[in-house]
């Protein structure tokens, strides 16, 4: 009975360790509406440059995701324990790419000169990659 319970404790706290939370900006703050267009532009362009960086770290996690899981299955099931399925980059990243909308919003409204500014980039989500997977093989 003890050695259970020790047991289902160490699962817990090894559950407990895989990944963190996502740490959420916010999407407008108080300040934006008085950046002129140079600000919303260099704001704008912050947001989409972090997203993508975090889009990466987190496409990065979830190569080594699969890898533990390999191993895992195969050779040794506690490294299962170690998967990241937050996904916090994912979210943060996810997150920014509505700063930069919503940035890129407010720049209109105050009819800036859209052309100099970085195209929103299309991040690669878990339900995105699942598409891409399914229409490659679809695919003759």
């Amino acid at each position: 009975m003890k050695k259970t319970f020790l047991l289902g404790i160490s699962v817990g706290i090894l559950a407990g360790c895989a990944g963190r939370e996502p740490v959420l900006e916010p999407t407008t703050t108080p300040w934006d509406a008085s950046f002129n267009c140079e600000q919303l532009m260099l704001a704008h362009d912050d947001a989409i440059n972090r997203a993508v960086a975090k889009q990466q770290l987190q496409q990065n996690k979830n190569n080594g995701d699969v890898a533990l899981g390999i191993a895992g299955a195969v050779l040794f099931w506690p490294a299962l324990f170690f998967i990241d399925t937050k996904n916090a980059e994912g979210i943060e990243a996810q997150n920014l790419m509505a700063r930069a909308s919503s940035l890129r919003s407010l720049a209109v409204s105050k009819e800036c000169d859209l052309m100099a500014w970085k195209p929103m980039p299309e991040l690669r989500t878990a339900q995105t990659a699942v598409a891409d997977d399914k229409a490659d093989s679809d695919a003759p």
